[in-house]
């Protein structure tokens, strides 16, 4: 819920919308983070009504009208989502110190 009458149903980001977004030279990153949302967003309801058939445009221009607080809340959803982490450990060749390092998600792989 964003509000005490409006909430959005949200679903898993799929590699597929993810590849789409990043392969968009033509955007800005901000713009890139509202499209990854708002292609994540399965619906909108409220008290009266679900909202299922819009554009990714639309929910677009959805997104950019809501308040911080109401978008603070979306983004919670993507802080909790579940992920891959694994914790390599390994002697540093050059001085000969344990170290180790944690991969998370699909970000520690590509950079």
């Amino acid at each position: 819920m964003i509000n005490d009458d409006v909430g959005l149903m949200m679903k898993y980001p799929s590699l597929k919308d993810q590849q789409q977004i990043e392969e968009d030279v033509s955007s800005t990153d901000v713009e890139k983070v509202f499209r990854a949302i708002a292609t994540c967003i399965d619906n909108v309801f409220d008290n009266a009504d679900v909202y299922e058939d819009s554009s990714v445009e639309e929910r677009v221009g959805f997104l950019e009208n809501l308040t911080k607080l109401q978008f603070d809340k979306i983004l919670k959803f993507y802080r909790t989502l579940p992920s891959l982490q694994h914790t390599i450990e390994y002697t540093c060749p050059a001085c000969d110190e344990e170290e180790s390092i944690t991969l998370r998600g699909m970000q520690s792989f590509f950079v």
